[in-house]
């Protein structure tokens, strides 16, 4: 073998070396995920936003809208969601990593309301341990928690403010936090 084709073959993983391990939705890798996901991303003169509810009895609720100028369009699915853990066979074999998630749709049953039931993606990859932080792609943008997103709009808010919340998430004079917001079950159910 010449070092260009053991360089090849060592950047291409074999095939089948990766596989899913689905967790149950009480394992880590998916309580973590259970949030409200908001994302929001301008292109070609057109807004984009998404929203994807994922609760923790299994069920989730997908939302994408688009418009251009005044003009939009939204398209929404609700159903079931699943998490696997993405393995490679080797030496990383029980490293934890990468987790994808998959959705299917809601049965006549299940759906409460005249929603499309088209799924907005079947499957999206949440890379990485820390997607609060770092969020994930969704359909249409990065997606991160709703919490973060209103955290970040009261601190942008309130900076400018005495008293207000600092960029560190310390106390107003007042005692009490600005920069956190609450997410209730209520809000997920009113999506």
């Amino acid at each position: 073998f010449t070092p260009d084709i053991l360089r090849s073959r060592s950047a291409a993983p074999m095939a089948g070396a990766r596989y899913l391990e689905q967790v149950s939705l009480e394992d880590v890798a998916a309580t973590s995920l259970v949030n409200v996901w908001l994302g929001e991303s301008e292109e070609d003169g057109g807004l984009q936003q998404e929203r994807l509810a994922l609760r923790a009895d299994g069920t989730f609720y997908h939302r994408v809208c688009h418009s251009i100028e005044s003009v939009g369009a939204a398209t929404e699915c609700s159903g079931r969601w699943a998490v696997h853990k993405v393995r490679y066979l080797g030496a990383d074999l029980q490293a934890d990593g990468d987790r994808e998630l998959v959705f299917t749709k809601a049965s006549a049953a299940e759906a409460a309301d005249d929603r499309s039931n088209t799924l907005i993606a079947e499957r999206l990859v949440v890379c990485g341990q820390n997607p609060a932080v770092n969020g994930f792609v969704g359909a249409s943008c990065r997606l991160y928690p709703e919490q973060r997103n209103a955290a970040a709009a009261a601190r942008t808010i309130s900076s400018g403010a005495e008293g207000g919340a600092n960029l560190s998430g310390e106390m107003d004079e007042a005692g009490s936090d600005a920069s956190v917001e609450e997410v209730t079950e209520e809000d997920v159910t009113l999506l």
